[in-house]
């Protein structure tokens, strides 16, 4: 989102990347362990063994980069697009150092942003069409990198075994948070309080949402989220602090996950939103201005619906907004954030 005057990334989460600095040491040792873990998987349970899989890949992937720097040809940030069938699934590279998955467009097209690319690198793509489980497609790039930093995977076609995204290791677009026990009879009571009388799943979430936006306050500078409870009782300018706060009063009632959200514009425009599951679909909410999106049925979107068609993010939409901060920014970057396609999924763990 945009502050009052000044462009500003607004989640309140950060990537890191991952870095890679092999002795020629370690590539024996990786290289041993690889071929141990190979031997291990014919006997290990199903679980123990992919995550001896990724290992032994791992191993063999660092190696490889560490061979690349020898030849003087030290690993670089790529994007990587391609297609596959469908619209609207989610694709990821195992192991990405960004963190960034992508969901396809309505040509079934997609990019993933910053993989790591050397000389002969190939990458394990998770496309998945629920959230939930996937299945994986091998795609293996050129010896050089084009000049515009894109690599090119074609038709990428997944198939073989199924996984659970969750159980997955390498999956990075998935992270967990923990809830806040310390302050959960404030939560719950807050959650029945604005809920009480509201007879439908839609109406008890549009109470919450609505009320989370009005914690926006662009006098707390703050970045430190501190607690969800101190977001809701002093409010907050950022984006990801008021997703936190709606998802963990959201969250004792519905499954919610929270969304991280960004566009390809240098610098990027980010926003955090969250998403409600209910009546056997996902539904988006935005807290930081207390608005959802309808969809042509008049039902509330989902970030999916949203990514295949922007139009719906509407600048009516925002009416209310503009009345309250007549002098705000434009949020024309808005619909861009959702046509992308790039996310990141948090969730608030409960036991």
């Amino acid at each position: 989102m945009t502050t009052l005057g000044t462009p500003v990334a607004c989640s309140a989460f950060h990537h890191h990347s991952i870095r890679f600095a092999v002795t020629g040491r370690r590539v024996t040792f990786f290289l041993i362990g690889g071929l141990a873990a190979f031997l291990l998987v014919w006997v290990a349970p199903v679980s123990i063994s992919r995550r001896l899989r990724h290992q032994m890949q791992r191993a063999i992937t660092r190696a490889d980069i560490q061979l690349s720097k020898w030849r003087g040809n030290p690993p670089r940030l790529a994007a990587l697009s391609g297609q596959v069938a469908v619209a609207g699934v989610e694709v990821q590279a195992l192991d990405s150092r960004s963190g960034w998955a992508s969901l396809s467009d309505r040509e079934g097209r997609f990019t993933l942003r910053d993989v790591t690319w050397y000389p002969g690198a190939s990458y394990d793509i998770l496309v998945s069409t629920d959230y939930v489980s996937g299945s994986f497609a091998r795609v293996s790039t050129t010896s050089t990198l084009p000049p515009d930093g894109i690599l090119q995977a074609g038709k990428v076609t997944p198939g073989g075994r199924v996984v659970s995204l969750k159980d997955q290791p390498g999956v990075n677009s998935y992270s967990r948070e923990p809830y806040d026990y310390k302050n959960k009879d404030f939560y719950l009571n807050l959650y029945q309080s604005l809920t009480a009388g509201k007879e439908s799943d839609e109406q008890k979430v549009d109470a919450v949402n609505e009320y989370i936006g009005t914690r926006l306050n662009y006098d707390e500078t703050g970045k430190e989220l501190g607690s969800a409870r101190r977001v809701i009782e002093r409010g907050s300018q950022w984006c990801g602090h008021l997703a936190v706060a709606m998802a963990t009063v959201m969250v004792t009632g519905y499954p919610t996950r929270i969304l991280n959200l960004t566009d390809d514009h240098d610098p990027p425009d980010t926003h955090v939103v969250v998403e409600v599951f209910y009546r056997g679909d996902w539904h988006l909410y935005d807290p930081t201005f207390g608005v959802r999106f309808l969809d042509e049925s008049g039902r509330v979107a989902s970030y999916k619906e949203l990514r295949l068609n922007p139009s719906l993010v509407s600048d009516d939409i925002f009416s209310s907004y503009r009345r309250r901060y007549p002098a705000a920014n434009s949020l024309a970057w808005m619909p861009g954030v959702y046509s992308s396609g790039y996310h990141h999924f948090y969730e608030i763990e409960l036991p």
